[in-house]
């Protein structure tokens, strides 16, 4: 099973933020569609690539291992039959939120 003429598939990988969870990934899925260098990682917004998915069983297959490894994936491309869902302002702003430094709130005598 070799990389088709098609776009590589999008997953949106929640819980991969650095390059352990990379490695875990690399390791869990790779074998799954024919080796790790099918796989393209975008770790700032959370996005794995996968180059040559051969059918929805392969795509099935891949979310199973993806979630066994702690981590929730959910297909982002073109190819998906159901839209993404709309996430929270929390979950698109905690991080930065949580992030930022302690305001103190002073008053002037």
């Amino acid at each position: 099973m070799g990389p088709s003429s098609e776009q590589p598939r999008r997953f949106k990988i929640e819980g991969m933020d650095c390059a352990e969870e990379v490695a875990i990934l690399k390791r869990e899925v790779g074998p799954i569609v024919g080796g790790e260098e099918l796989l393209t990682f975008d770790v700032l917004n959370g996005v794995m690539s996968v180059a040559g998915l051969a059918d929805e069983a392969q795509v099935a297959r891949l979310l199973e291992a993806i979630s066994r490894t702690g981590m929730r994936a959910r297909l982002i491309d073109s190819h998906s039959s159901s839209p993404s869902p709309e996430r929270s302002w929390w979950a698109r702003h905690g991080r930065s939120v949580l992030a930022q430094p302690e305001m103190e709130n002073r008053r002037s005598p």
